[in-house]
């Protein structure tokens, strides 16, 4: 994205050669460390050359946060003046002193530098996205990567002695609790936005070698990423040992960021990322990337830069067939993204709508998944410990009859039509604590427990209301229910199910359920409760009402709740994908097994996509992924 504004001198603007594609040529800022004339003056010195990438000099390329696009400053680049950002001025300028001081630069020397927004034309769209497709090579051909934190402060060098502490000492013996601020200056760094930009990740991860600067200050990668590493391991022995967590968070929000968590948390990811991008070992796969990217909060000003600076990293980039091209509008990219996904292998359909019931955005399809946005703390209920070793059942077990099943996967579809929604409990007043709005949850699924009776034979409420708010995904770990969680847990919760169908605002503050409320906060963040048309209890997301429907598609490992569109008052056979479900008696295939006339499994039909220009987002059965016109999921045979 460039810089917003216009050169304030009288000067002639830099205006960039056009690139030799063929040759694929980049552009490299040369830039001399000890030029005199830069010291005397405001504006920042540098030439640019191009040269093609196979045959570039030995360069450096840099790592850093854009920063306020309406912040700029002036350059000088060969005796014409550009914009950059205020905050890549002072980067480079930092860079320029880290390499006078480096000493192993002589002062005849010249130094090559990539940086994307004066190497890139940000105004050609097709070169930035020539370019951008370039990106994997022209990091991983550098000689060295720069990390830029960015500018020294006066806690820099003691934070840089700290972290070197951290690093070279075990976990367990850092520090205790009681002396958590003993740790300020080593957790500062991690203040830096440097860690909650996507395009960071691909730069870091591919990087042969890596170089973290703070201002002109060094810090080599080895102890940043053991810090981390680290902190983490402590503060997850804390939170473990200790009911003091409160003290964690304090500390962590008193210095001046309450993401600061959050970031470590990514600086991590970069570390694991980046140890396995380099391992021959294994594939780095797609989802995995946005996956992590998303649960730490990575990212992009430009939406279709979430899925190109990811991409880059994954070793499946061509499979996908994905590449960056910026004349796109973002919702095709991602809707591109979603149906590529689904296309690859069997769990595609089912990977898409699962990332798709974790996060929603009006202007998508309702299939397709906002790839950009963060995950809650919320996890879909179809997230089994298994996870989708089954070709198809609810939670992913093998319990179910295999025999009704088809020998295939997600590009041949069978469905099952269940029960639909009869009685939703009302949502929760947004101005209510968490913590009450959580009592009259178990309150809620006790009254609908009722309503279920007559189908759960012998199944006794404190278990079935377990299950539901569980989603049943330990049930491979072991018969009694009790034995598959914490045993602190569950007695909370058997307390407080008694205190919740007798007083349950007033037993559920208690400090005895602090414990249990806080899990079920988890458990079951954005979820609500449900009886079925069948008399079965249920939970769905937030959004699901009154008369949706609940569906099994063969090849997805979880129900699926779908909306029947209404147009001009008369349903018709067109839905919306809702999210995620559970439903007891049908997550281990128990609905298929015991109820024979439910059976009817729709003749199969090959899925495809691209398979033509008039059907060019394909079809499941008869369920229509959306058209380019559509925000809708179709349907003419369900």
């Amino acid at each position: 994205m460039a810089a917003s504004g216009k050169p304030s001198r009288q000067v002639e603007p830099y205006e960039y050669n056009v690139l030799k594609m063929e040759l694929r040529e980049i552009r490299l800022i040369l830039l001399t460390p000890y030029d005199r004339r830069a010291e005397k003056t405001s504006i920042f010195r540098c030439d640019i050359v191009s040269v093609p990438l196979s045959s570039a000099p030995k360069f450096f390329a840099l790592s850093y946060v854009w920063g306020d696009p309406e912040r700029c400053n002036e350059v000088n680049i060969g005796g014409k003046i550009a914009l950059v950002t205020s905050n890549l001025k002072v980067a480079l300028e930092d860079v320029r002193d880290w390499m006078r001081s480096n000493g192993a630069i002589d002062e005849d020397a010249n130094v090559h530098l990539w940086v994307d927004s004066l190497s890139i034309n940000q105004n050609h769209s097709s070169e930035k996205s020539s370019q951008i497709a370039m990106m994997a090579d022209i990091f991983s051909s550098a000689d060295q990567v720069l990390g830029y934190l960015g500018p020294e402060t006066e806690a820099t060098s003691a934070a840089l002695e700290s972290m070197h502490y951290v690093a070279e000492t075990a976990a367990e013996k850092i520090v205790p609790l009681e002396n958590i601020v003993e740790l300020e200056p080593a957790v500062t760094v991690f203040n830096s936005p440097f860690f909650t930009r996507a395009w960071i990740l691909p730069e870091v991860v591919i990087a042969k070698r890596i170089l973290f600067l703070w201002g002109p200050a060094a810090l080599d990668s080895d102890t940043l990423f053991r810090t981390v590493k680290r902190l983490l391991e402590m503060f997850s022995t804390w939170r473990i040992r200790s009911f003091e967590v409160s003290k964690l968070g304090l500390f962590l929000s008193d210095l001046g960021s309450r993401s600061i968590g959050e970031n470590m948390s990514a600086a991590n990811m970069f570390r694991e990322a980046r140890k396995e991008f380099h391992s021959d070992q294994e594939e780095v796969k797609l989802m995995d990337i946005i996956d992590g990217a998303s649960w730490v909060g990575l990212k992009a000003s430009d939406p279709r830069d979430y899925i190109y600076s990811l991409a880059i990293i994954s070793t499946l980039t061509e499979r996908f067939g994905i590449s960056p091209d910026y004349s796109r509008e973002w919702r095709e990219v991602f809707q591109d993204l979603a149906a590529a996904i689904i296309r690859e292998n069997r769990t595609g359909l089912r990977n898409v709508l699962l990332s798709r019931s974790r996060r929603s955005r009006s202007d998508l399809v309702s299939w397709v998944p906002d790839w950009g946005m963060r995950q809650t703390m919320g996890d879909p209920y179809a997230l089994p410990s298994t996870q989708n070793h089954a070709e198809f059942g609810a939670a992913g077990a093998t319990a179910q009859d295999q025999s009704s099943l088809f020998q295939s996967h997600c590009h041949t579809i069978g469905a099952v039509e269940a029960p639909f929604i009869s009685a939703p409990i009302p949502k929760h007043d947004e101005d209510q604590q968490w913590h009450i709005a959580h009592a009259t949850l178990i309150g809620s699924l006790y009254k609908l427990y009722w309503k279920a009776a007559p189908y759960l034979r012998d199944e006794s409420p404190r278990r079935l209301l377990w299950k539901v708010l569980l989603g049943d995904r330990s049930i491979l770990d072991g018969d009694d229910i009790s034995s598959r969680v914490e045993k602190r847990l569950y007695e909370s919760y058997d307390d407080a199910l008694i205190a919740a169908w007798r007083a349950p605002v007033h037993r559920i503050l208690s400090v005895d359920h602090l414990w249990f409320t806080t899990n079920l906060h988890y458990l079951a963040f954005e979820r609500r409760p449900f009886a079925t048309s069948r008399d079965t209890l249920g939970m769905g997301t937030m959004s699901c009402q009154e008369k949706d429907e609940i569906w099994i598609l063969h090849g997805v490992d979880f129900p699926v709740i779908l909306r029947r569109v209404e147009e001009d008052g008369e349903e018709k056979n067109e839905y919306r994908y809702v999210g995620d479900a559970y439903v007891h008696g049908i997550m281990d295939g128990e609905f298929l097994a015991e109820e024979p006339e439910t059976r009817t499994m729709l003749k199969g039909a090959k899925f495809s996509l691209g398979s033509n220009q008039n059907d060019s987002y394909g079809h499941i059965n008869g369920v229509y992924l959306g058209g380019p016109h559509s925000e809708r999921l179709y349907s003419h045979s369900l």
